[in-house]
């Protein structure tokens, strides 16, 4: 608060004394989310081990499922070992440093194709997640829709050689909001509006409905007011005091039997 109020002309003994505050923050990050796996406030997922993009190791033809007039490189060759090492060095990663294995995976950039599925499956992931265009395309409907629209708020799996994995597809209008556009809002009108999307899901379906809200990978508390301190103290007190709405981690949704398939 002090360097805040300052604004400029910082020594160096400031900018050291900042850094070592980042520092003893950063050394604290694995004990913070451990804790709040503990406590069930969180779930914590990770990404294959260099972040690429999966379904383009196991066949660069793959592309075309998405876009079909897209030009392609010329390249021969077969990288699936490479694409199941990523996973599975991911998630060896990631016990080296919380001591068990996830449950669930974000593919990078959210990347998916049917064989890729089967590389997260054959690894033990419960759970993958992408976006509400890849469902669209899946099932040839158009998610904007209204008419469509429950599709997302229920449950999706695959089964790959006895292995269930689950699917779940983000609210792109909603996890957008949240990402670039309540930023510049006050506070409590960008809560009421959340909650008021919220609302109006819940209502549109005559069943338990599951809303994900995923941002993928943008640092968006920046352009927040305190970097969104007051934006998600507000939101988290709404959606935890809300009667009709329950926060859950992707596996608790995995064995709400109310959220249907």
């Amino acid at each position: 608060q002090y360097l805040m109020s300052k604004g400029a002309s910082y020594t160096e003994e400031e900018k050291m004394e900042l850094l070592k505050r980042a520092a003893s923050w950063i050394s604290r990050i694995v004990d913070i989310h451990r804790g709040l796996q503990e406590r069930n406030q969180a779930e914590i997922s990770c990404t294959p081990f260099y972040h690429p993009i999966l379904p383009l190791l196991i066949d660069i033809n793959s592309a075309k499922e998405a876009c079909p007039d897209m030009n392609m490189p010329a390249f021969e060759g077969d990288l699936a070992d490479d694409a199941f090492w990523h996973v599975s060095e991911g998630l060896n990663e990631f016990e080296r440093h919380f001591g068990f294995r996830p449950k669930g995976m974000w593919p990078a950039e959210g990347s998916v194709s049917q064989k890729a599925v089967e590389v997260f499956a054959a690894n033990g992931i419960n759970w993958i997640a992408t976006d509400e265009e890849v469902l669209g395309n899946s099932l040839q409907l158009n998610m904007k829709d209204p008419a469509n629209r429950y599709r997302l708020y229920q449950k999706h799996f695959q089964i790959h050689n006895g292995q269930k994995i689950n699917i779940f597809f983000r609210d792109k209008a909603l996890s957008d909001l949240i990402g670039f556009t309540y930023s510049s809002w006050n506070e409590d009108d960008a809560v009421s509006d959340f909650m008021h999307h919220l609302k109006n899901i819940y209502d549109s379906v005559d069943f338990s409905p599951h809303v994900s809200v995923i941002l993928d990978g943008e640092n968006a508390w920046e352009y927040y007011n305190q970097n969104a301190y007051l934006f998600f103290t507000k939101l988290y007190h709404a959606l935890t005091t809300t009667d009709w709405l329950q926060t859950q981690t992707f596996t608790d949704v995995i064995n709400n039997y109310d959220i249907p398939e």
